[in-house]
């Protein structure tokens, strides 16, 4: 298994649990389904890594701009 893919599953799972603990705990809708739909889309990732590093690798860019994006929404809104 590449580094690459170690540390995309990785971030799959901390996204994952951490829309279920946002869920759990605040009964925040939008946070599982943020953190879902972003593990969801990092294992797919994962799983194209080995086959077409540069089609994985835009996908995970793209993700990235998105949660930053919301991130930076958020914040900029405190």
């Amino acid at each position: 298994m590449l580094v690459s893919q170690r540390l995309t599953l990785g971030f799959a799972a901390f996204f994952g649990v951490g829309g279920l603990m946002g869920y759990l705990k605040s009964d925040n809708k939008k946070s599982f389904i943020y953190g879902g739909t972003s593990a969801i889309v990092l294992y797919y990732v994962y799983t194209q890594l080995p086959v077409n590093p540069v089609y994985a690798s835009c996908i995970g860019l793209g993700l990235s701009v998105v949660l930053l994006g919301v991130t930076g929404i958020g914040f900029k809104s405190c």
